[in-house]
């Protein structure tokens, strides 16, 4: 009788303990997250010739911290790493390949390190829709050519080599202001996903490189991210 008494107390004494820690757990603030994302960015240059521009591959990541303001709003800061730029590619060399040598292919790369602003409109608990501002400072710029070489020895094969160069300072903006609108989407409690346009509103070559006759080369960047939040 003994025995069973102190069983029930000891059950009792668990079930109050898991009661409070229930309660705790309910009342512990959760309008915050943050967390890491990781994603693809397919990015060019808003050129207003050269209908050679191709959409380039790269790779982003960073941190964020989302507030909710309520249930219908939050805030979010980001810092992330992007790769952004473009592709050229002349087609016009492609028809007489066999005849000439020259510049096949050139890829642009800047590296940023950027600081998005957004507001969220959340439709529900699990879909939101964002737009902001993002503030990136660029620092480093770099040119890769693919080069095709024509021999004139019938005896030798044509060949193609690669032609890196780093672009000087005065050959890019090293700062840039683009606005964005996304959607995203939770997977699971931890898991997400998402996708953004962003457009720059500053050119990201300047006048200094040879390209930049046109008016216009900002950044254009559409991205697809996965997210972990805890």
């Amino acid at each position: 009788m003994k025995k069973s008494r102190i069983t029930v107390l000891l059950l009792a004494m668990l079930l109050m303990a898991v009661s409070v820690k229930a309660q705790k757990d309910d009342v512990r603030p959760t309008n915050y997250r943050y967390g890491v994302k990781l994603g693809m960015s397919m990015t060019n240059l808003a050129f207003d010739r050269y209908d050679q521009n191709k959409w380039r591959y790269c790779p982003m990541f960073g941190v964020f911290y989302e507030y909710d303001i309520n249930k219908m709003l939050a805030v979010q800061g980001e810092l992330q790493y992007e790769r952004l730029g473009t592709r050229i590619t002349d087609s016009t060399f492609y028809k007489v390949i066999f005849a000439r040598h020259g510049v096949v292919d050139s890829r642009i790369i800047l590296q940023y390190v950027s600081l998005p602003l957004s507001l969220k409109l959340k439709a529900n608990r699990w879909l939101s829709f964002e737009f902001g501002s993002k503030f990136s400072y660029c620092f480093s710029g770099r040119l890769n050519m693919t080069v095709f070489v024509k021999e004139s020895d019938p005896q030798k094969d044509d060949y193609y080599f690669l032609d890196r160069k780093v672009l000087n300072d005065d050959q890019y903006n090293h700062w840039d202001v683009s606005g964005f609108i996304g959607a995203n989407a939770r997977l699971t409690k931890h898991f997400g996903m998402g996708a953004r346009y962003a457009h720059g509103f500053i050119n990201a070559l300047t006048n200094n490189y040879d390209i930049t006759e046109m008016k216009s080369s900002s950044n254009r960047v559409f991205t697809l991210f996965f997210v972990y939040s805890l």
